[in-house]
């Protein structure tokens, strides 16, 4: 889909610290409702622009998300864009 990234199903849990460390224009993960995204294909489609993505880069963009976007279906929207889910906290 976008970028040639294919959604599989997670294959791992991933940390909140290891998001954060994804938070540039060429490398942006998100979470969404506990699944973990890479945006950065995604960002030259998104209809609001790639700007506002960047407050959500490397964290929980669940609350700006559901704010904006209450009715998409993310997981299908962004299922080329899967990485994984979010680890729950030790």
């Amino acid at each position: 889909m976008y970028g040639g990234l294919k959604g599989k199903p997670p294959r791992r849990d991933i940390t909140l610290e290891e998001v954060a460390l994804h938070k540039t224009q060429e490398d942006a993960w998100t979470v969404i409702r506990g699944q973990v995204y890479n945006l950065t294909p995604y960002m030259k489609y998104h209809p609001g622009g790639a700007k506002i993505l960047f407050a959500v880069m490397g964290k929980d963009g669940t609350k700006m998300f559901d704010r904006y976007h209450p009715w998409v279906n993310i997981d299908f929207l962004l299922s080329g864009c899967l990485v994984g889910r979010l680890a729950a906290p030790a």
